[in-house]
């Protein structure tokens, strides 16, 4: 099967990263906006799950006889006095999670452009100017945009997504990178400076 090529090509920003040569990006599928907004839902589940063992593995092997007197604070619940974690548990938990959440993010989308979500829903990240893999600085730069892209509920990153012709978010715009369909891959040779999707 020949897939279709579209009457409206989309113009690109061929700027390369190396300026000793020009890079040409070749056609393929976007992501879809729910396959994105699924990825991320997944991705969010996964790193719960994995800051959770991570705590409850430390919790285990700090564990003695003397772990009364960490500072705590007790509460009433029922009548009864429970002990509540301290400030200093709960700003430990809430950087793991961060930590985990970026770096498990980073990281796979470095290697290979993809994190479980994007794989379950059949997506990747690439170089917006060759379709290969980004690099280290484009998967760091692309995840701390997520600040941009989640503030008010995610609302200027799927702003962003709609009126891109690439459908890049903030961070996509800024790390130069694009999310397709896994496997995608050039319908015909096209003029150069142009990206054709199909």
């Amino acid at each position: 099967m020949h897939p279709v090529m579209p009457s409206n090509p989309i113009q690109i920003n061929q700027a390369p990263y190396n300026p000793t040569h020009e890079l040409d990006l070749p056609s393929y599928a976007l992501a879809t906006t729910g396959s994105r907004v699924l990825a991320y839902i997944i991705d969010v589940a996964v790193t719960f799950i994995l800051t959770v063992t991570l705590i409850i593995a430390v919790s285990i092997a700090t564990f003695s006889s003397h772990s009364d007197s960490r500072p705590s604070t007790t509460s009433s619940v029922s009548g009864r006095q429970v002990q509540t974690p301290s400030g200093d548990d709960r700003d430990w938990t809430n950087s793991a999670w961060f930590l985990i959440f970026f770096g498990y993010r980073i990281a796979c989308e470095r290697l290979g452009g993809r994190t479980i979500g994007k794989r379950v829903m059949g997506i990747r990240v690439v170089n917006a100017y060759d379709a290969k893999d980004i690099s280290w600085g484009q998967s760091i730069g692309r995840n701390i945009s997520l600040f941009l892209d989640l503030f008010l509920f995610g609302i200027p990153g799927l702003i962003s997504i709609e009126r891109s012709e690439l459908n890049q978010r903030i961070g996509d715009r800024l790390a130069k990178s694009v999310v397709i369909k896994h496997g995608a891959v050039p319908s015909t040779p096209r003029p150069p400076k142009v990206a054709y999707y199909q």
